[in-house]
């Protein structure tokens, strides 16, 4: 790939317009690194970098969905996902060296429905978490992305660690209610409440069937 073609590349990226064509025609993972060290702004760029070393051709990827996913249109993002997941066989839960995966960076870098629904629907894992025990839930209700939030909380699996604690002691509402993110404490008190209601509806079923 010429240098001129890698410029182009990286400003697709960069506005977020890059299509599964732009992916197939990237030509390995070490093109990949130089558009992600161009566009990427992660918020710790020192740690990134040496995590860039390692990166596969499609974690690489999966992490520009991340960042740059929700301004393609969502036929696109899902196409680029299968693409990694089933052709290229990328293990879509692939953790990097803080023990990220890209459905923790999706939460933690944007609100991008979009690309947390192609995801989940590939098979990325909610349940998986952090260095810290840091969910996904968790880091969307810290970052304020309720959209992306209302995604997560739609997987069967939220359930199971909607209540689950970070190092620090703190669950996902408790840190939205700590952030002031008022629509994503929203969500998870609407869910939380529910989740009760039905275990309280199941106990009183049981109950009643032993009572029988």
């Amino acid at each position: 790939m010429s240098r001129i073609d890698l410029l182009i590349l990286k400003r697709k990226f960069l506005a977020g317009n890059a299509t599964l064509d732009d992916v197939r025609n990237i030509g390995g993972a070490e093109n990949v690194r130089t558009i992600m060290k161009t566009v990427g702004n992660w918020h710790n760029k020192e740690a990134d970098i040496v995590v860039l070393g390692s990166c596969t051709f499609g974690r690489a990827v999966l992490y520009l969905l991340a960042k740059w996913g929700e301004r393609n249109n969502a036929e696109e993002v899902m196409k680029i996902v299968e693409f990694l997941t089933r052709p290229c066989n990328c293990d879509i839960d692939e953790r990097d060296g803080a023990r990220g995966t890209a459905l923790l960076k999706t939460a933690y870098l944007s609100d991008s429905p979009t690309v947390v629904k192609a995801l989940l629907e590939y098979g990325a894992d909610v349940r998986l978490f952090s260095s810290g025990q840091k969910t996904a839930l968790y880091f969307a209700a810290y970052r304020n992305h309720p959209r992306s939030l209302a995604v997560l909380l739609e997987d069967s699996h939220a359930k199971d660690i909607i209540f689950l604690e970070d190092d620090e002691g703190r669950t996902p509402v408790e840190v939205a209610r700590h952030k002031n993110n008022t629509e994503c404490v929203k969500l998870l008190e609407a869910e939380e409440k529910e989740l009760k209601r039905r275990e309280g509806a199941a106990h009183v079923a049981e109950e009643e069937k032993q009572m029988k």
